[in-house]
């Protein structure tokens, strides 16, 4: 990210701040779904038209946020990312209200169904996660380190219970199709490796999980310390 794109995104924080306080007193009022809804990736599935004071906080938020940014997309980007900043600070209540509002946005944004499932895999639901990594994937999700993310939920809903068997190796290699697709897009990036490591470790793969761990590292990056723990609970770290 440039110094001057930094700076744009910085001025332009307070302006999220006052969109969001648009829409903020029709989300906390009235009925307790409209207390908790805005934590439920696309708001649950409520039809939000059919409750007229929603339509019209929604719209007015809406309106305000064109203005802003210009058109919907733009606007939608802009929420996508103040809730990937959100997510990284470990604020994942206002990160889910975030992808929320700029899936309300533009529903066809691949960010925000990313965003969704980076939320539910928080939330341990990892097979959830894959239905909205589906839906990203759909949408052409391109960013290396997003597409690592769903590789992650992939291998992990391999893991799972709720995973048929004839599934597991099907989502496996569809883990390691994303992971490679977005080493190859971006061969720089320390945290893609990262996530390679953890996806591989998933799927009992410990030596490559620690191939992949070293590379994080060449590259400057530091492995999660919790992924490494892991791993040497299953496989000394070869020298």
């Amino acid at each position: 990210m440039t110094t001057s794109t930094t700076r744009s995104r910085m001025r332009r924080a307070p302006v999220l701040l006052a969109l969001i306080a648009v829409a903020a007193p029709v989300l906390a009022a009235g009925t307790p779904w409209k207390r908790s809804i805005d934590q439920l990736p696309m708001y649950g599935g409520v039809d939000r038209r059919m409750d007229p004071a929603t339509a019209l906080g929604d719209d007015r938020f809406i309106a305000a946020a064109v203005k802003e940014f210009g058109n919907r997309r733009k606007a939608s980007e802009a929420y996508v990312e103040e809730g990937a900043r959100s997510h990284l600070r470990g604020d994942d209540k206002d990160a889910m209200r975030r992808f929320n509002q700029g899936w309300l946005l533009d529903p066809e944004n691949p960010g925000a169904f990313h965003g969704f499932a980076l939320m539910l895999h928080e939330q341990g639901r990892d097979c959830d996660a894959l239905r909205m990594a589906d839906k990203a994937l759909g949408l052409n999700l391109s960013r290396p380190v997003a597409l690592a993310d769903v590789a992650s939920v992939y291998a992990l809903c391999s893991t799972s219970q709720q995973t048929a068997a004839a599934d597991r190796t099907r989502y496996m290699a569809k883990a390691k199709e994303l992971l490679q697709r977005a080493s190859t897009m971006a061969p720089g990036n320390d945290a893609i490796y990262g996530r390679w490591s953890y996806a591989l470790y998933a799927g009992g793969d410990y030596r490559g999980a620690w191939e992949k761990v070293q590379r994080q590292r060449e590259l400057g990056g530091t492995p999660d310390a919790r992924t490494i723990n892991l791993l040497r609970q299953r496989m000394p770290e070869p020298n």
